[in-house]
């Protein structure tokens, strides 16, 4: 599910009001992070976390990973912050 630059400027803008819900240490991802991201995600489409961490590589490490434990896109991280996205689920038409 990759994402256009048209797409990743939308939700960039859409995203700009968040407050980030999730903050993590410098560590890696642990499960409880990983179930907590993903429950934002199942009841909104954007979610901005917060890493805790000085080092620039070791912030776009654990926000990649982080995406890809919970299946979501990083539409973009400035500084330590970072706006991740997943398609909604489409709702159940019985």
């Amino acid at each position: 599910m990759a994402l256009s630059a048209a797409d990743r400027r939308r939700l960039a803008a859409q995203g700009h009001h968040l407050q980030a819900k999730v903050v993590l240490a410098e560590q890696d991802v642990s499960d409880n992070v990983a179930t907590q991201v993903d429950a934002i995600l199942a009841r909104q489409p954007l979610v901005k976390v917060r890493v805790n961490t000085r080092d620039r590589e070791i912030c776009a490490a654990i926000v990649s990973q982080l995406a890809e434990r919970v299946t979501c896109e990083v539409v973009q991280r400035v500084g330590r912050v970072a706006l991740l996205y997943r398609e909604p689920a489409p709702a159940d038409s019985q």
